[in-house]
């Protein structure tokens, strides 16, 4: 908890922080985008922003666990180390950290998906560190999740770099993307057949961890409220180094040989 508290002591100065430890490097791939969805909601009907810029941010990502020190002490913490060895990982990789802010009135929903859309691995292997730097509720956009999806949703595409340039999607073909067998002895089920789809709210405090399932189907909501939903994010996944190219910058190795350090 000590170590959360330090980070949030680190993030509530974000102003001078995004200024001096983010945006000096040279290296930096961090993007700051503007909620543009609903597009009035931090915008007029001119385009000319409404709200203060310092909160209107959407994300601040997606490689401040190589990028900057608080976030990389926090991301490689030993107990962080732990869990992903408590999950059966042996040699895990992060591929992208993130902060992510719903601000008040104007923080936007997302969709329903599941993450190994975007970071796919055959059979699929990634898991969200989800932590809480200020508590999720009904009102400001917690996650949401179909119980046990993860052992019956199959992945059916994935998110790639098209030959004419840009990103889009892959569609897998029928053995791909499963490992929902493999992993739990059921057979898998496309996400639009009928199930139980009843997507369940996960209220939590400050401080929590979410660990996400790259299977799962989640998604949360918009922040209707006066009070901010700041989250930090990064996501966990096996070596595959073809399929992950597109986040090969921020592939940082958590175990070097087997020793536990962190390796680059």
């Amino acid at each position: 908890m000590l170590e959360m508290i330090t980070f949030w002591v680190q993030m509530t100065r974000y102003d001078s922080f995004l200024k001096k430890e983010l945006l000096s490097s040279p290296l930096n791939t961090l993007h700051l985008s503007l909620l543009t969805q609903p597009l009035t909601d931090a915008f007029d009907s001119a385009g000319t922003l409404i709200k203060p810029k310092s909160l209107a941010i959407n994300k601040i990502g997606h490689a401040l666990h190589s990028l900057s020190a608080p976030f990389r002490s926090m991301t490689f913490s030993q107990r962080n180390k732990a869990i992903a060895a408590n999950l059966g990982f042996r040699d895990p990789r992060v591929l992208q950290s993130m902060v992510l802010c719903k601000q008040p009135e104007i923080g936007a929903a997302v969709r329903p998906h599941q993450d190994s859309t975007f970071l796919y691995t055959d059979p699929p292997s990634a898991v969200g560190f989800w932590y809480a730097l200020e508590d999720a509720n009904a009102q400001n956009g917690c996650l949401s999740f179909v119980p046990g999806s993860h052992k019956w949703a199959l992945i059916k595409k994935r998110f790639v770099r098209c030959d004419v340039g840009g990103t889009g999607f892959e569609e897998l073909i029928e053995g791909q993307g499963d490992g929902v067998k493999e992993r739990f002895g059921g057979e898998a089920a496309g996400v639009g057949e009928k199930r139980d789809e009843e997507f369940v709210m996960s209220e939590v405090k400050s401080g929590d961890l979410v660990l996400i399932d790259g299977n799962v189907l989640h998604k949360s909501e918009r922040n209707t409220s006066k009070v901010s939903r700041w989250i930090y994010t990064f996501h966990v996944s096996i070596f595959m180094s073809l399929h992950l190219l597109l986040f090969s910058l921020a592939g940082v190795g958590w175990f070097a040989n087997g020793s536990g350090d962190v390796g680059n």
